[in-house]
C-alpha cells in the first residue's frame, strides 16, 4: 500500500489524505478516538453506568489511557501501524492494526471475570478527613481497566479460534470523528488497510461492536461469529484470510 493517498468523499467533499501515523501524532489521534467513539454504548459501560458524558475530568482520564493504548503500539512489530485520515491538517479519523503472531496468542492468557461495576463514581463532598480523598479515589476509579476485561476475554476468545491461520493483522481501534461519519472516510480507511495486509500477505480479524457492523459490511466485511454480552453489545468476529478472500 502506497503511504500518502488521496480521495475526495462523494457530492464534492474536500480532500482527504490517508498515511501512516508517527509517533508525533499520538496526541491528535487520541482526540479523535475519543471524539468518535465517546458516546457509544462501549465507553458508557467502560467509564460505568452512572457515568455523566459531560465529565470533562472522566473525558480527560480516557483521553489519557487513549494515548497510552496509542503510544504502546508503536513499540510492538514493524508492521503494527496506525493508518490516518487528515483533511486540512486535521487527523479526522483513524484505524489501528496490530501484528498478531501464533507465540503472541498462545502465551496471552484470559484474565479473570470482571468485578461488579462500582455503583457511583466519586464526588466531591464535605469530608471530615484531614485532608480531602476525593483526587485519589477517583484517580482509583478512572483507571480501574478490570471492568474491560470481559472484552478482553471475548477478543482473546476471538484470536485463538484464528490462532492456526497466524500471522495476521488485528484491527483493535478505527474512529472516524462525527462530521465525518457519512463522508466515505471510514470505507475508505477500511479499503486502505486491506490493501496494507494483502501488502503484507497477512490476514485481518476485527471485533466489531452491533453499532459498527453496517459500517464494516459497507466496506466489504463478512462475519462468521457472533456473541451476545450483556443486554445490550453484540461482538461479531470478522475475518479476511490473506490476498483479500473473505
Amino acid at each position: 500500500m502506497v503511504e500518502t493517498s488521496n480521495s475526495s468523499a462523494a457530492g464534492g467533499s474536500p480532500q482527504v489524505t490517508y498515511s501512516f501515523a508517527t509517533r508525533g501524532d499520538v496526541f491528535e489521534l487520541s482526540t479523535t478516538q475519543l471524539a468518535a467513539t465517546w458516546d457509544t454504548d462501549y465507553n458508557k459501560s467502560f467509564y460505568y453506568d452512572d457515568i455523566d458524558l459531560e465529565d470533562e475530568d472522566v473525558k480527560r482520564e480516557a483521553g489519557w489511557i487513549l494515548r497510552y493504548e496509542i503510544e504502546a503500539l508503536f513499540h510492538r512489530g514493524d508492521r503494527s501501524r496506525i493508518l490516518k485520515a487528515v483533511r486540512n491538517g486535521e487527523i479526522v479519523g483513524l484505524v489501528m492494526v496490530e501484528e498478531m503472531s501464533k507465540k503472541e496468542i498462545e502465551d496471552t492468557k484470559l484474565k479473570g471475570a470482571a468485578p461488579e461495576r462500582r455503583r457511583s463514581k466519586p464526588t466531591h463532598g464535605t469530608s471530615d478527613e484531614k485532608y480531602d480523598l476525593y483526587g485519589e479515589r477517583f484517580d482509583e476509579w478512572a483507571h480501574d481497566l478490570s471492568v474491560a476485561w470481559g472484552d478482553w476475554n471475548i477478543m482473546l476468545d476471538a484470536l485463538k479460534s484464528h490462532m492456526a491461520s497466524a500471522p495476521f493483522f488485528y484491527v483493535s481501534g478505527l474512529g472516524v470523528k462525527p462530521e465525518w461519519q457519512k463522508q466515505n472516510v471510514g470505507t475508505t480507511l477500511f479499503a486502505k488497510v486491506k490493501d496494507y495486509a494483502e501488502d503484507c500477505n497477512m490476514g485481518l480479524l476485527f471485533l466489531v461492536d452491533k453499532n459498527e457492523k453496517q459500517f464494516y459490511e459497507r466496506g466489504g466485511a463478512t462475519f462468521a461469529e457472533e456473541e451476545v454480552k450483556g443486554k445490550k453489545t453484540t461482538y461479531l468476529v470478522s475475518w479476511t484470510s490473506a490476498g483479500g478472500a473473505a
